[in-house]
């Protein structure tokens, strides 16, 4: 039997290939009824020894986790979705577990890396880490999954109506504050070290992990973050959004404002679906800060917060980002046809922005051309039309714009601790076999070892050791490549593809010429 100890009570896990798996383990207390929208408790204790041999609940969400989607589940499953254990995963609003994946139950203080998953604030789950057994056995680290509160349940904000929920609106941030709480009163019990802990996101994640950052109570909880695709949205509303979008909630739900707590007796179904019919893509629920630890500054985006600037950065991003959401073969379908000119691109450019991750809000009918011809005389690559569209509206758009703005930010302020990089190395999209891109997220199961294309391995293989050497050392510097950090006079990056290795920083003189300030840089507002 695999064992170990938490200062709740034993556990016990499984063993897959020398590497010992703990699944479902809890963090919180229950969050549901009298308890939901509020802060979560530590867990009680319990008698006897837990099963913690199956996925524990995941939150409750529209869809499943990425590694159960029918469509994307193969490719970050590495074509084995069974491994994860996902297809029997089930929802509910007591989500708060995590998964740990270890070497050894000793004391060898490894590194620990925490994944925070990605989805925005409102979809996904931990597991993908159930199966990167490999990179685990590979690099000697410990592997944490953290699954929270989402969308509706874990950023309501209900702080106008009681200030007992002046929380409420980060209730999700604060469960992945007392998962950290966990991990350092436990994961020493797993082999881990709990001076050295790395936050790693992608997408939603990342936003998750600059949202921790600005909370002082938070960043003693880790060491290094890594930030993987973060789009350039504001990353949380103002208490007074958050008071709008609640009474829309409610009046979904046919309650008057002045009896709002029955909405803690509303079953959890029918406030999804009232979330969703208040934003179809649950998107609409972004943090709201409590005006304490956590309060709203927009104009701060990239202002970098007092006591950051000591904390290791690994940020980067992918050329191709919105490819997973427009695919060429679907921007073919919108237009009818395939684009034929660059005059049609340009148009296309400017005004195909039905939502924010399409937005490219330093481009205009001014400099459209000139930007498209200077992306053009930097392409290494023969890109079609749609290709092209999509390359600029990532690297143009949120995505690219984040990385850029918030690298950048950091050097201009003198802080040397900060490392960049770049995919362009292109991977089959799904749903679009015939098509490969640099698409948003394709890195991920790349780093933790989920290969489902041989011929990837290579590529897996340089990602996962690069950012386990980050997390262990601080830098992502490997005998195999050499990866300086990012400053203001070579603007190093790491760009990943075929042959990898450090370049100047290829967009820089676009991005220099379209920003003289990064803190000038707004966010995108996702409406209300």
């Amino acid at each position: 039997m695999v064992i170990a100890g938490t200062k709740n009570g034993k556990i016990q896990g499984e063993e897959r290939d020398g590497v010992k798996i703990f699944r479902g383990i809890p963090y919180g207390s229950d969050c549901e009824g009298k308890h939901r929208f509020l802060p979560a408790q530590p867990p009680e204790n319990w008698a006897g020894i837990r099963d913690c041999r199956k996925n524990g609940y995941y939150a409750v969400q529209n869809g499943t986790g990425i590694v159960a989607s029918a469509g994307l589940g193969p490719y970050f499953s590495g074509g084995d979705q069974e491994r994860f254990g996902v297809l029997e995963e089930r929802q509910s609003e007591n989500c708060l577990v995590l998964n740990v994946l270890t070497p050894g139950l000793d004391d060898s203080k490894r590194p620990v890396i925490v994944y925070i998953h990605g989805g925005g604030f409102g979809g996904g789950n931990g597991s993908i880490v159930l199966g990167a057994d490999r990179w685990v056995k590979e690099e000697d680290i410990v592997l944490v999954g953290v699954n929270h509160r989402l969308n509706v349940f874990g950023y309501l904000y209900l702080g106008r109506l009681d200030e007992k929920y002046e929380k409420s609106g980060m209730a999700g941030i604060e469960d992945l504050i007392l998962s950290l709480e966990w991990i350092q009163n436990n994961i020493e019990n797993f082999g881990g070290d709990p001076h050295n802990v790395t936050l790693m996101g992608e997408s939603g994640g990342a936003m998750k992990i600059n949202i921790l950052m600005m909370i002082e109570r938070a960043r003693k909880l880790f060491h290094k973050v890594i930030l993987e695709s973060g789009p350039l949205f504001t990353d949380y509303r103002t208490q007074e959004e958050g008071h709008l979008i609640t009474k829309k909630i409610l009046e979904c739900l046919g309650i008057p404002e002045e009896n709002w707590e029955r909405i803690l007796e509303v079953p959890a179904d029918r406030l999804l679906i009232a979330a969703s019919e208040v934003d179809q893509a649950v998107l609409a629920f972004f943090p709201v800060g409590d005006g304490k630890e956590l309060s709203y500054h927009l104009e701060s985006v990239y202002g970098m917060t007092a006591g950051t600037e000591a904390i290791p950065m690994l940020i980067g991003c992918s050329e191709d980002e919105i490819g997973v959401f427009l695919s060429p073969k679907v921007i073919r379908a919108k237009l009818g046809h395939s684009m034929e000119t660059e005059r049609e691109l340009c148009e296309k450019i400017l005004f195909l922005e039905e939502n924010a991750f399409l937005r490219t809000p330093l481009i205009s009918e001014k400099n459209v051309e000139e930007i498209l011809h200077k992306m053009q005389a930097i392409d290494e690559k023969e890109r079609t039309l749609e290709h092209q569209f999509i390359r600029v509206k990532s690297m143009l758009g949120g995505f690219g714009l984040n990385a850029w703005c918030q690298a950048w930010g950091r050097v201009t302020k003198g802080v040397e601790n900060t490392w960049l990089y770049l995919v362009t190395y292109d991977v089959t999209t799904p749903g679009d076999v015939d098509e490969k891109l640099a698409w948003h997220t394709a890195d991920l199961p790349l780093q933790m070892g989920l290969v489902l294309y041989p011929e990837y391995r290579e590529i897996s293989r340089r990602y996962a050791h690069g950012f386990a050497a980050f997390a262990r050392n601080g830098s992502p510097s490997t005998e195999e490549l050499d990866w300086p950090a990012f400053s203001k006079e070579g603007m190093e990056t790491m760009v990943f593809d075929e042959n990898s290795g450090i370049r100047t920083y290829p967009y820089q003189q676009i991005m220099a010429e379209l920003i003289e300030d990064p803190a000038s840089v707004r966010g995108l507002r996702w409406s209300i």
